[in-house]
């Protein structure tokens, strides 16, 4: 049976997690924000890809709306399950219902489109968005230098996109010598060849000989990659999604059900 006092530590418990998950969030978003440039250089250190002002300032903005709104909510259920009031617990009851509902809708389009999206782009036809001018920012640019980074991957295809695709990485070729075939975050990284400056020149070398069999870049193209590791990865993908699911469920059920329990004991 759940009691007055049952609820509430489960609300105040549940909620106090969030308040500094919150809280945390929004202050790693405002540190990105003040400070960005050591942000730039612990990533570089890291992934070994340097990433733009622009992209840590998306980040961070993003870091800080998710913060305020999770500290919001949680401070909602915070304060009306300690003090409590049933208008805040109603209204923090509802808020996650309405998280739920976002979450289900865009699961729903995610699986009905995705595939369709995914289905109806022709290689030719992403070969074309990777060579368009218009796509080209020093943001994405560093976004795509942690895909290749990340998936180990090089291009859309593989490595030959860059042959006539050049647009979005322009700039690192114009700093550098004619022998720069690829984007260094096509290229493996290991320690003691970057240390001698060796590795770019192999990565650089085997690209342009075709040196498919190389271990000195990446040969698959991130269309590849990226699809085998959401295959990899679905089923703790689905953990997670059902894991936040049933905290929200469990949080607006308590909520709702410490609501009744004040309703009944003020009357």
């Amino acid at each position: 049976m759940c009691t007055k006092t049952k609820a509430k530590v489960i609300l105040v418990s549940f909620n106090f997690f969030f308040y500094i998950a919150g809280s945390v969030m929004l202050g790693f978003g405002i540190w990105m924000k003040v400070d960005p440039e050591s942000i730039i250089d612990s990533t570089h250190r890291i992934s070994h890809v340097r990433s733009s002002s622009a992209l840590v300032s998306y980040v961070a903005v993003l870091f800080i709306v998710i913060g305020v709104l999770t500290f919001l909510v949680a401070f909602l259920g915070l304060c009306g399950a300690y003090n409590d009031k049933a208008p805040v617990l109603m209204a923090y009851s509802c808020l996650l219902v309405v998280f739920m509902v976002a979450e289900i809708a865009a699961i729903v389009i995610l699986l009905v489109y995705l595939r369709r999206v995914d289905d109806s782009l022709q290689d030719d036809q992403l070969k074309k968005a990777f060579a368009d001018e218009r796509l080209f920012n020093e943001a994405t640019a560093s976004i795509w230098n942690h895909i290749q980074t990340a998936f180990k991957c090089c291009g859309i295809l593989g490595h030959t996109d860059y042959f006539n695709s050049t647009t979005w990485w322009s700039p690192v070729k114009s700093n550098a010598s004619d022998e720069v075939s690829v984007p260094t975050s096509c290229c493996t990284w290991n320690r003691d060849e970057e240390s001698s400056g060796d590795n770019r020149t192999l990565c650089q070398a085997d690209v342009k000989s075709g040196n498919l069999k190389s271990k000195h870049f990446h040969t698959k193209g991130c269309k590849y990659s990226i699809h085998d590791w959401i295959y990899r990865h679905t089923i703790a993908m689905i953990a997670l999604a059902a894991g936040i699911f049933a905290c929200e469920l469990l949080g607006s059920i308590t909520a709702s059900s410490l609501f009744l329990l004040i309703r009944r004991s003020d009357t």
